[in-house]
């Protein structure tokens, strides 16, 4: 399972993961597709020791 960047992008600054939700043209809504990329992406923050915060968000209004 892999990040997909149409779904979800990760920047992470200052040891704070954001994690972006990137269908802003469906409003977020969350489809097989995006379920699965918020997965691995959780997956792949996991692996990282030295993260102190995670914010979701959604792209759009």
């Amino acid at each position: 399972m892999s990040i997909n960047p149409d779904r979800v992008t990760i920047d992470i600054v200052d040891h704070v993961a954001h994690v972006r939700l990137t269908r802003a043209d469906k409003m977020n809504a969350v489809d097989p597709e995006m379920a699965e990329a918020v997965v691995a992406a959780g997956r792949h923050l996991m692996g990282l020791g030295d993260l102190r915060a995670v914010v979701i968000a959604g792209e759009g209004r």
